[in-house]
């Protein structure tokens, strides 16, 4: 399925500070729900994480049950700028990103964005390998990714 990203907004009809309630009514399939550690002002707090892995989605959410974050990864389709951001390689994807971050931070075969908090992530099995696809594309609230 196709997800239009908005940074800092969300994707399609998700939004950001959405009830966790509301999310799960918007989505369909099985899904596994995890405790999720979410630092604020150096503190752990407990959030959770809805894992649609036959959908390629991660929803994460505050303690207070709102949508923070989202991740995806294959079969799903995140499309940013008019790009699916899970057909790009690594370097395709930084030097995309890059363009509108400049200060983005590369670190392996991790790339963040604070400013738009999101960014991408290779494959685990790469090796930071900057010719390997993209494997996870991420994003979020403001300043949830720094």
């Amino acid at each position: 399925m196709k997800y239009m990203v908005t940074p800092l907004v969300g994707m399609s009809d998700l939004k950001f500070g959405m009830a966790l309630a509301d999310v799960r009514a918007r989505m369909s399939g099985e899904f596994r729900t995890f405790d999720e550690r979410v630092h604020r002002d150096g503190v752990d707090l407990k959030g959770v994480l809805d894992a649609y892995d036959g959908q390629g989605i991660c929803f994460l959410y505050s303690p207070e049950h709102e949508l923070e974050g989202i991740s995806l990864f294959s079969p799903t389709h995140p499309i940013l700028e008019g790009v699916d951001m899970l057909t790009l390689r690594m370097s395709e994807a930084i030097a995309m990103l890059r363009k509108v971050d400049p200060t983005l931070v590369v670190d392996g075969d991790n790339a963040t964005s604070g400013r738009f908090s999101l960014g991408v992530n290779g494959s685990p099995d790469a090796d930071d390998d900057e010719d390997a696809l993209v494997y996870n594309f991420f994003f979020g609230r403001a300043d949830f990714y720094p």
